[in-house]
């Protein structure tokens, strides 16, 4: 029966792993979808190739941006979930 609690454990575990990358994806990629949004408003007046060049161009700036953020975010979490783990394995 112990394998039950340990399928239970990983079971929970690894929705936590979840939860973790979609908060960082979420984190991660917002600046560069407020970028997108924000040209796509900006440029309503325009023509409508110049419009979809320009939301192109903020879609390749957002994936930039969205790297430099994903490792800096990464980078809290790290710290902090470690900081976390640490505290718990030192209270057992």
């Amino acid at each position: 029966m112990k394998w039950v609690g340990a399928a239970i454990a990983q079971m929970i575990f690894t929705l936590l792993l979840y939860v973790i990358g979609i908060i960082v994806i979420g984190l991660a990629i917002y600046p560069g979808v407020l970028l997108c949004f924000y040209v796509w408003r900006t440029t309503g007046g325009c023509l409508p190739p110049i419009r979809i060049l320009s939301l192109c161009l903020s879609i390749t700036a957002a994936y930039f941006i969205y790297g430099i953020c994903l490792i800096f975010i990464v980078g809290i979490v790290r710290f902090k979930v470690v900081g976390f783990v640490k505290t718990i394995f030192e209270k057992i």
